[in-house]
C-alpha cells in the first residue's frame, strides 16, 4: 500500500513531468506513476497489458485528475 507521503510526491512528479519526461520513461517507470496517480477509472491490474504509448498517454492525462 501506497503511504500518503508516497502518493503526494507520485502526484508531484506525474505534475511536473514534461512531455519529453514522460516519453523517456520506460514501462515500468510509467505503470509505476499510473499506479500512484490512483486514477480512478483505471483498471491498474491491466496496465502490464497496454503498450507504451498508451501508458504515457495514461501518465499525461492524470496530470489532469
Amino acid at each position: 500500500m501506497i503511504s500518503s507521503m508516497e502518493l503526494s510526491q507520485a502526484n508531484s512528479t506525474v505534475a511536473n513531468s514534461s512531455n519529453r519526461d514522460v516519453q523517456a520513461m520506460n514501462r515500468s517507470e510509467l505503470i509505476k506513476l499510473i499506479e500512484a496517480a490512483r486514477i480512478p477509472f483505471i483498471d491498474e491490474s491491466h496496465l502490464g497489458t497496454q503498450d507504451t504509448d498508451t501508458l504515457q498517454r495514461l501518465v499525461i492525462l492524470s496530470r489532469q485528475s
